[in-house]
């Protein structure tokens, strides 16, 4: 889905809610495609989880794509009713642009603490 090479709907029974329409949202940009010439297929380098309670699992992943990687972190809930579990919430450090005036997660020059341009010495 996220690297181009599966159609989103091969998910259906396996995601729900607000996590399936991310992942609707994401799968066309294919951010885990490698960029370039690079073909390779997108490959997980580390895994982590955790269950904050019965039933749950919080987890994120590290992503190689091509000379990139990426981060991904999802939740996921156990259904009784289809006795699978499902991705119930998806997170992903996407490149997509953002508003304006919208946080982007990375601090801006004035909170760096290094010496830019307009920082004087005391």
């Amino acid at each position: 889905m996220l690297s181009g090479q599966c159609p989103v709907h091969t998910l259906v029974a396996h995601v729900r809610g607000t996590a399936f329409d991310r992942l609707s949202a994401l799968a066309p940009l294919a951010p885990f495609r490698p960029r370039g010439s690079d073909r390779s297929t997108p490959a997980v380098l580390a895994a982590h989880g955790s269950s904050p309670v019965p039933g749950v699992i919080e987890g994120c992943a590290r992503i190689a794509t091509g000379d990139r990687q990426r981060a991904l972190a999802f939740r996921l809930e156990f259904c009784p009713d289809a006795r699978r579990w499902q991705c119930t919430a998806l997170t992903l450090d996407t490149d997509a642009p953002t508003a304006p005036g919208a946080r982007t997660g990375r601090p801006s020059r004035s909170t760096r603490g290094g010496r830019g341009p307009r920082s004087r010495r005391p």
